[in-house]
């Protein structure tokens, strides 16, 4: 044998099962690439380590010693091997190794040098209780979430996985070994059912099933109170009194949009608008002969909207803020509002635009404007400019 010296070992971490909840890691003077894994045959976790070394084309075995620091080094593991790696399983303390080849004919080669490595203890986390349990993403929160448990270090890395995704927190705050809080960045939440993973230095792993990241309710509904008075700006209404006339408004709709978080947010609107033109509105603008007619029956006209609109919602600022477009239509019922009864009826087409902006909680406030075009016995549009009062559920 030409020369059986030993190459320079690639040693890699190596632990060694102490309890539930307690394992040993090996932390060598120098980084080395990991070569251990973790065996859960027997219903607990248990470190294998694996110390490997370049293969001598000559060598017929080896021999491996290890020895552990008490006070001085002693001998604590003997081995003869033909393979070019070992399995252990070692408990926390200070060790040194040492490899020889011996060649075809059984003659013992040069040995190795010491190489002094040491084992570190590792656990095994836990997690007892989660605050919350899901992440609603059609609700305005905070996305932290609370973690208790054991053996939860700074260094520990924890994530969200499913069967496809992982989700990061963007934020640790650690607390101590039993809290810690996950900050987590709203706009990358996808709905999902998700285990929460704790990987501890050492690689001891605990997943905690069931966190769910979806929507508590398929729709969200705003509820609205509104005054949008109307202004003719085309047709029969703006050829009799002009275009100063304005009919005061108020409006009670319902409007129901999808929850989950889209490029636009589709619903539908449902509202119901009271329009009245009384003898104060037609004597204001020197309408003598309504105002007369209308003296003597000592009331006014009105005619009602019922309208059913398309909407289409951007929502901004984590739902906070939001722009709606709507398409749709309607029909229109003029009355006498002295009690004479509906006098015509007419439809209408409907566009219009409003952005809204959360005040607290659930109350919004809400401006925009409607366009709407009216066809029957008399031809008119009208711009409705409006603002509303608005509650989310």
């Amino acid at each position: 044998m030409a020369d059986n010296k030993i190459l320079p070992l690639v040693l890699s971490a190596a632990v060694f099962f102490i309890s539930a909840s307690v394992l040993c890691a090996q932390e060598e003077a120098e980084p080395l690439q990991p070569g251990y894994h973790i065996d859960y045959s027997g219903g607990e976790a248990k470190f294998i380590q694996r110390l490997m070394w370049d293969k001598d084309q000559y060598a017929l075995y080896y021999e491996i010693e290890i020895q552990i620091y008490k006070e001085t080094y002693t001998d604590y593991y003997y081995q003869i091997v033909k393979e070019e790696y070992i399995n252990l399983s070692l408990p926390p303390g200070q060790y040194r190794y040492s490899i020889t080849a011996f060649d075809l004919l059984e003659r013992r080669g040069e040995t190795s040098e010491w190489m002094e490595f040491r084992v570190i203890a590792a656990y095994q986390p836990g997690i007892n209780r989660i605050v919350p349990e899901s992440f609603y993403m059609d609700q305005m929160t905070e996305r932290i979430l609370h973690i208790s448990g054991s053996n939860i270090f700074e260094e520990s890395v924890i994530y969200l996985r499913d069967q496809e995704k992982y989700i990061f927190p963007v934020e640790k705050i650690y607390v101590n070994t039993s809290r810690i809080r996950l900050v987590f960045d709203d706009e990358r939440l996808v709905p999902g059912n998700y285990n929460i993973i704790i990987e501890n230095p050492g690689g001891l792993v605990f997943s905690y099933d069931g966190f769910f990241i979806g929507y508590k309710k398929p729709l969200d509904v705003f509820i609205k109170m509104s005054f949008n008075p109307a202004i003719p700006v085309y047709g029969d209404l703006k050829d009799m009194f002009g275009p100063k006339l304005y009919l005061p408004c108020i409006g009670l709709s319902i409007e129901a949009i999808s929850s989950k978080r889209t490029f636009f947010n589709a619903g539908m609107e449902f509202a119901a608008s009271v329009y009245v033109l009384s003898p104060v509105t037609a004597l204001r603008f020197n309408m003598q002969e309504i105002y007369d007619s209308y003296s003597n029956i000592g009331k006014g006209m009105a005619f009602v909207d019922f309208d059913m609109n398309v909407a289409l919602q951007k929502r901004f600022n984590k739902i906070r803020n939001m722009i709606t477009f709507r398409i749709g239509g309607g029909v229109s019922l003029l009355a006498n509002t002295g009690g004479s009864g509906v006098n015509e009826a007419a439809a209408h087409a409907n566009a219009g635009i409003s952005a809204l902006f959360l005040l607290f909680d659930i109350m919004h406030i809400e401006t925009g404007v409607d366009f709407s075009y009216y066809i029957g016995s008399s031809t008119f549009a009208l711009i409705k400019p409006k603002v509303s009062i608005v509650w989310k559920k």
